[in-house]
Parts: structure tokens; C-alpha cells; sequence
């Protein structure tokens, strides 16, 4: 028998996406400065049943953003070019609001992935990523319990 439509067992059927599972919605917050990966980050996350509270490109702004909205988890890019360090905007606001920081990066190596480590992180996806690495993380952030400070 097939799950309910909307359920945490239902599957996507877009073709691209078959088998992936939709799990329980979060808010979100994007903190990205590359504004054509967070459109597609945006995209992505509403497709997988999703809530965008808000995009930023900045340290500043994800501070503020993150207050104001109340995310469940921040999609935090590491490296945030002119506008600050992620991994030090993700210490921030989990020390200021108990929000943990899934890390999407292209960073992979040892000493980013163990800066980053510092910001009791709820996971790292390495760009490029697609839907379904995407997905995967999130319901490990999940099931890992890793959103609770």
C-alpha cells in the first residue's frame, strides 16, 4: 500500500527526483553570497517540501535574518567571500539562538572541514550538489538529532 500524499514516506515523482523521500518540513535559512547557487539552493528545498525564510549574503545579514525568522537549520556556505566567514556566522548564531548550521561547501579539505567542526555543525554538503545529496543531509541532520543545541 502506498504512503499517504504528504506523509514522511511519501515519494517524489518529478522523474529527476523519483525515490527520494520527502521528511518533515523545515524553515530554512540560506546563507549564501553566490546568488545563482542559492536560487538553485531555494529551488531545491521548496521542491523537497521546504520553507525559504530568507537568503543572505553576508555575516551581518545572517545574523539578523536569523534572529528575525527563526529557522529551524541554516544552510551556511563557508566561505562568504567580502561579506565574513560562515564558519564563525554559524558559531554566532548557534551560541545566540541554538541554531545549528548545515555547511554547503567547496571546501572538502581537512583544515576547513575541522574549522568548521567548531560550530558543532548539523552536517557538510560539498558543492556541487544536487537534490538528492541534498535531501540525504537534511534527514540526517534530522535523524542525527543534530538540530537541538
Amino acid at each position: 500500500m502506498a504512503p499517504a500524499p504528504g506523509s514522511d514516506l511519501d515519494t517524489t515523482s518529478d522523474g529527476e527526483g523519483a525515490g527520494l523521500r520527502r521528511q518533515t518540513s523545515m524553515r530554512l535559512l540560506i546563507v549564501e553570497d553566490e546568488i545563482l547557487t542559492a536560487d538553485y539552493m531555494q529551488h531545491l528545498l521548496v521542491e523537497l517540501g521546504h520553507e525559504v525564510c530568507g537568503h543572505a549574503i553576508n555575516s551581518a545579514a545572517a545574523l539578523r535574518l536569523a534572529e528575525s525568522c527563526r529557522p529551524d537549520l541554516v544552510l551556511m556556505d563557508v566561505n562568504l567571500g567580502r561579506g565574513g566567514d560562515g564558519i564563525v556566522a554559524a558559531q554566532q548564531i548557534l551560541e545566540r539562538f541554538g541554531i545549528r548550521s548545515l555547511f554547503v561547501t567547496a571546501y572538502g579539505d581537512h583544515v576547513t572541514l575541522g574549522r568548521a567542526q567548531s560550530a558543532g555543525p548539523a552536517g557538510v554538503v560539498l558543492k556541487p550538489f544536487d537534490k538528492q545529496a541534498l535531501a540525504v543531509a537534511l534527514e540526517g541532520a534530522v535523524k542525527s538529532g543534530r538540530l537541538d543545541s
